[in-house]
């Protein structure tokens, strides 16, 4: 806002006042010749100077009720010449936006522009001036100059105001002068040209709202592309590029190649854009001459507003581009594709270029079309989300994948009727319920995986029918019941899985004339019995997998028959007797748990198995020294032979277990000191020696840079702990504690090490300031 002073009115005649300076002087000499420069430009312009007069003057002049320009100049010049006190302390207030202008500006410039303007008006009769003159004191407005914008002052503003009312009762008019100057012009021209820029910018908007509209009434119901994007979640543009073929390199990281061999953008392609604001779909779809055959496949569903059903029949019926009708052979296909992408909530799937497009099912994302007319159908890791609808039997599929995704709820029955599936994938879901039963009508299928879901109930017997199946993954369930004796017929079968159940009893004699099987899994179960001597049957089978249930009696000799064994896995069941020598002749074995059951006798010679990474034999009742020949087993890993009765010595040829990492003999009857080799295992990460009788002195000499945990309690140990030992770069955890240990630990051993706890006897014998636990 302009800035408001207080401007000292000055005498007519002296041109100045005496308390004003040169630089005062200045300025209003400035301002009068802009002044007389434009009255002289603007004579015939209605510029009307309305000059305030003070209290004092008022008072002066009331008898009369008119006067002119010219009187009041008179009357102040006459006032002013007198030198009265009065006129010195007379104000105006005046706005000013010349910010350069002094802000006291004398009266007497007012004045002559005024005396100039109304010297003709004072000529005129004095009846005249009068009326003006009531007409003005009666107005309150505000009355602009209208001046050229290219001259130097762009115009003046003169205001009449009310007056603040003073305690006689009488209003004083202000007069408001607004210097606008070079600068306000080009604010001027400013806000005009955005005044222009936003109307324009209006009118634009407005007509491209227009446009849109138009165009989306017009195109509604012609365009697929459109639907998918208004009903599926999908732009028209991502489905019209891929239906005219991506231009896409083969060899760039955001293309996926279906499962049908075409090059389509993957969801990182900026060509896919999800669009989850789905509209509500309520169409009535009863008049269709179509939808008496989508009511024949799906029954009354179909006409449940809001089913996925439902949803797929108006995108078919009314949105689809293809146009197809009851009698071509892509309608029910297309309708049962659709469905399942609204039960499976499609509008969040990742990979769903093309889908409801207007291109053929093939060219949907994950949807193949094989040479014999059928379907493979591959959605894995794809954020589905729902329950499987029956429709989906309409489908001559041969490939069903859906696995790694949320799919809930159970499988329709209609499963079964996939008369040329061969591969149905199901597995990390959460798929509940029993399988069901008709599944066994699908007997082409060759791999069946429905592991880490939430099935309840029993194998169904049906299952026998699937003479074509290689592949049963039912793992990570929750069924129940006996593992059923239909494996006669299931000659070709390859892998067998029913691991994490609750299944029980034993196991059914039709499993061993398998000769074809290569993994078998019935761990963590409730199973018994003893494991049959026909194993050796078997011949091809390479891991067993029995751990963790109730299995009992011994192991048949006819197990090392099974020459092609690579994992042997008999942990936490009730075992017992000696462990058979045969074992010692699987020379592909690589993984031996025989951990926690009741096994006696002696250590097997093992020493064939060259190929043997992990032999683990903790908590048996095992006797006798550990062989010599255990240094050959050059490929071992880890070695645990903890709590036992093992007797002896530590092998010295354990210098050669080049790439051990875990060794654990504690709680066993070792004597003899601790091998200098064991010291120079650069691999190793764990050294538990614990509950032994080992005797001897840790040798000063140690390589041990991968060692974390190091467990030496309870033995006859004796002498100092090196502090190369201590310093270890990887070592965590130490325990000494109930040994004959002597000397002081380095007190380097508390700060600048990685070791995070030592446990030590903290007697007179050995002085520890930083041990974490002392006993």
């Amino acid at each position: 806002p302009p800035q408001k002073k207080y401007i000292k009115r000055q005498s007519v005649v002296s041109g100045k006042s005496s308390d004003y300076s040169s630089n005062h002087d200045v300025h209003s000499e400035h301002l009068q010749n802009k002044l007389l420069h434009l009255l002289n430009q603007r004579r015939s312009s209605a510029i009307e100077i309305e000059v305030a007069k003070s209290e004092e003057w008022l008072s002066h002049s009331s008898q009369s009720h008119s006067y002119t320009a010219q009187s009041d100049c008179e009357d102040d010049s006459q006032s002013d010449s007198q030198g009265g006190d009065d006129v010195n302390n007379d104000f105006v207030e005046i706005d000013i936006g010349n910010s350069e202008m002094d802000s006291k500006i004398p009266r007497t410039i007012k004045c002559e522009v005024a005396a100039q303007k109304q010297k003709k008006k004072c000529e005129r009769k004095s009846s005249e001036k009068q009326k003006k003159y009531s007409k003005r004191q009666s107005t309150d407005t505000t009355m602009y100059t209208s001046l050229d914008p290219e001259d130097p002052l762009i115009g003046l503003k003169f205001s009449i105001v009310k007056s603040d009312e003073k305690k006689s009762g009488r209003k004083r008019p202000l007069a408001k002068v607004n210097n606008m100057t070079n600068s306000f012009r080009l604010k001027l021209k400013r806000r005009k040209k955005r005044t222009i820029v936003l109307s324009v910018t209006i009118i634009f908007v407005a007509i491209a709202a227009v446009a849109v509209a138009i165009y989306f009434a017009v195109t509604r119901g012609q365009s697929a592309s459109i639907s998918a994007g208004t009903y599926q979640g999908y732009t028209n543009n991502g489905a019209n590029s891929t239906s005219q073929g991506s231009s896409l390199p083969h060899n760039d990281p955001n293309i996926d190649k279906g499962s049908s061999g075409n090059v389509l953008p993957s969801s990182n392609s900026p060509e896919f854009k999800p669009n989850k604001n789905l509209p509500p779909i309520n169409e009535d779809l009863s008049g269709n001459p179509n939808f008496p055959t989508l009511q024949k496949v799906s029954g009354n569903a179909v006409a449940v507003k809001n089913s996925p059903q439902f949803e797929a029949a108006v995108w078919l019926l009314n949105h689809d581009k293809m146009e197809l009708t009851s009698e071509s052979a892509g309608f029910l296909p297309r309708f049962a594709l659709a469905t399942l992408y609204y039960a499976l909530d499609g509008a969040n799937w990742k990979k769903a270029l093309n889908w409801l497009g207007a291109v053929d099912i093939c060219m949907w994302q994950g949807v193949s079309c094989l040479e014999d007319s059928s379907i493979s159908l591959k959605l894995h890791d794809n954020y589905l989300n729902g329950t499987i609808p029956s429709e989906v039997s309409i489908l001559d599929l041969s490939y069903l994948d859906l696995q790694n995704n949320s799919i809930r709820g159970s499988l329709p029955p209609s499963i079964g009727d996939l008369v040329n599936l061969s591969i149905l994938n199901l597995n990390s879901n959460q798929i509940e319920g029993s399988i069901p039963s008709n599944l066994g009508n699908a007997v082409k299928i060759v791999e069946l995986s429905m592991r880490d879901n939430l099935l309840t109930g029993v194998i169904p017997l049906s299952f026998e029918k699937l003479y074509m199946l290689e592949s049963i993954d039912l793992g990570a369930n929750q069924l129940s019941g006996e593992i059923p004796n239909i494996f006669e017929s299931l000659t070709g079968l390859k892998v067998l899985n029913l691991g994490t159940n609750k299944m029980r009893g034993l196991i059914p004699d039709s499993i061993y004339i398998l000769t074809n099987l290569v993994d078998l899994g019935l761990f963590e179960n409730t199973l018994a019995g003893m494991l049959n001597g026909n194993i050796q049957h078997i011949t091809g089978l390479q891991i067993l997998k029995l751990h963790t249930n109730q299995f009992t009696g011994t192991l048949p000799a006819s197990l090392g028959l099974c020459t092609s064994l690579e994992s042997l896995q008999l942990h936490n069941n009730k075992f017992y007797g000696t462990i058979p020598t045969t074992l010692g002749t699987l020379t592909s074995l690589r993984f031996l748990y025989l951990d926690d059951n009741q096994f006696t006798g002696k250590l097997p010679e093992l020493s064939q198995l060259s190929a043997l990474k992990y032999f683990d034999a903790f908590n048996n009742l095992l006797t006798g020294v550990i062989p010599l020949n255990y240094g050959k087993l050059t490929s071992l890993v880890g070695l645990d032979l903890g709590n036992n009765t093992i007797s002896g010595s530590i092998p010295v040829s354990f210098n050669k277990l080049i790439q051990l990492q875990y060794l654990t003999l504690s709680q066993n009857k070792l004597l003899g000191s601790v091998p200098s080799s064991i010291w120079q295992l650069q691999t190793l990460n764990l050294l538990d020696l614990h509950e032994n009788s080992l005797s001897g002195t840790v040798p000063n000499t140690i390589i041990v840079s991968s060692l974390q945990f190091l467990d030496l309690e309870n033995n006859q140990l004796q002498g100092t702990i090196p502090f190369q030992l201590l310093s270890a770069p990887q070592l965590k955890v130490a325990m000494f504690r109930w040994n004959n240990f002597i000397g002081t630990v380095d007190t380097r051993v508390c700060e600048g090490t990685s070791l995070g706890r030592l446990w030590m006897d903290c007697i007179s014998e050995i002085k520890c300031t930083c041990c974490n636990r002392c006993a």
